[in-house]
C-alpha cells in the first residue's frame, strides 16, 4: 500500500486501536467447530463459509496488525516493520510503499479447509481435468483465482474473442483491491476520532458535490511465480484460443462444446 501523509496517519491511528494485536490465527486452529447434523453437501459448504467469514473479521484496512509478513510467516507486531522503507517507481514517480504483506483475513481459506476436512467426500476431478473459459473480462478476484489455478495447479485457460492471431489474456485487470472515495470515507470513519482530527483535515479529500465517485487501487498484488512483478502491469496470455461465430455470439454456452473439441484434438 502507498505510504502517504494521509495513509501514514491512518496506519498509526488504526493500529493503536487494533483488536488484533494479541490475536493469532493459531488460536482458531485448536477450536472445534461442530457442523449441524443432517446437512447436505451444499448446506455444509454454506455453514463452513459462514463460520470462516465471521471468525476472522478485518478491523480496518489501515490496521497494520491485520497483515502477515510473508517472509517470516508471522503477523506484524510493529507499525515500523509494517511501513518499512520501500520505494518503487510507479508511472515514472518514486513512491513509498509499505512492506509486502498477506491479508490476515485470507486465513479464512485455511479455516474453511479445516472445517470441511473429513466432512466432504473426495472431489472426483483433478485440476488437469478443468478448463477456465473466459472472454478476457475477468478482473480483481476473478483474475487472482484464475492466475493461481493456471500457474500453480495447471488448469488450462481458453480465451475467446479479441483480434485474430493476437494473444489474448485470460484476465483484464488483475489488481489486488479496488477502493472508492466512499469506501475510503467509510473506513476512515471506522477509525475512532480520525475524521474529527483537525490536524488532518487538509489531508482528507472532500467528497464530490455531485453524484459522482472516484475508484482507485489501494493495494498492489504480486505475481504467484515472480514475486517482484506487479500483477496490474503483467500480461498473462491464455493457453488456448477460440473465436466467436454467428451462433456462439448469440449463445455463449456453445463455446463449451468448442472447448471440448479443442481438447479432444490436443489430447
Amino acid at each position: 500500500m502507498v505510504v502517504s501523509e494521509l495513509s501514514r496517519a491512518a496506519f498509526e491511528t488504526a493500529t493503536l486501536q487494533s483488536v488484533h494485536e494479541s490475536f493469532e490465527f493459531s488460536d482458531l486452529q485448536n477450536t472445534t467447530f461442530q457442523p449441524p447434523s443432517n446437512l447436505s453437501r451444499d448446506g455444509l459448504a454454506r455453514w463452513a463459509v459462514g463460520i470462516a467469514f465471521t471468525a476472522i473479521i478485518p478491523n480496518s484496512i489501515f490496521d497494520a496488525f491485520g497483515y502477515k509478513n510473508p517472509e517470516t510467516d508471522e503477523y506484524f507486531h510493529s507499525l515500523e516493520d509494517f511501513i518499512g522503507n520501500h520505494t518503487y517507481v510507479r508511472g515514472g514517480t518514486p513512491t513509498q510503499f509499505t512492506t509486502k504483506f498477506v491479508d490476515r483475513f485470507s486465513q479464512r481459506i485455511n479455516l474453511l479447509t479445516k472445517l470441511l476436512a473429513g466432512n466432504l467426500k473426495p472431489y472426483g476431478w483433478k485440476s488437469e481435468d478443468m478448463i477456465i473459459l473466459t472472454n478476457g473480462i475477468c478482473g480483481s478476484s476473478c483474475a487472482l483465482i484464475t492466475q493461481r489455478m493456471s500457474e500453480k495447479y495447471n488448469v488450462s485457460t481458453v480465451a475467446v474473442g479479441g483480434y485474430k492471431d493476437m494473444p489474448l489474456s485470460y484476465a483484464s485487470f488483475p489488481g489486488s483491491q479496488v477502493y472508492s472515495l466512499l469506501d475510503l470515507y467509510d473506513d476512515l470513519e471506522g477509525i475512532d476520532g480520525f475524521l474529527q482530527n483537525e490536524t488532518l483535515k487538509d489531508l482528507i479529500p472532500p467528497l464530490f458535490m455531485i453524484r459522482a465517485d472516484l475508484t482507485f487501487t489501494i493495494k498492489e498484488a504480486y505475481d504467484v511465480v515472480d514475486e517482484d512483478r506487479v500483477l496490474d502491469y503483467t500480461f498473462k496470455p491464455s493457453k488456448y484460443r477460440l473465436y466467436y461465430n454467428e451462433q456462439s455470439a448469440k449463445d455463449p454456452s456453445l463455446l463449451w462444446l468448442e472447448a471440448a473439441k479443442l481438447f479432444d484434438i490436443e489430447g
